[in-house]
């Protein structure tokens, strides 16, 4: 569908899911006609105010 996202990827017995790690969003089920492209890991996480003064 030409979107990109930073989600949890779950395989399981019921499929491959993409799953947002915003409760307000529910997971998205990759079917065998959709096309998934990996770009990376994310390995960590910052608070934004850990970075504050940083950027120039």
């Amino acid at each position: 569908n030409g979107e990109a996202y930073i989600k949890k990827l779950q395989n399981d017995k019921d499929g491959i899911f993409l799953i947002s790690l915003n409760e307000k969003y529910a997971p998205i089920k990759v079917s065998e006609n959709d096309r998934l492209d990996i770009f990376g890991k994310v390995l960590g996480k910052s608070d934004a105010s850990a970075i504050t003064g940083h950027c120039r």
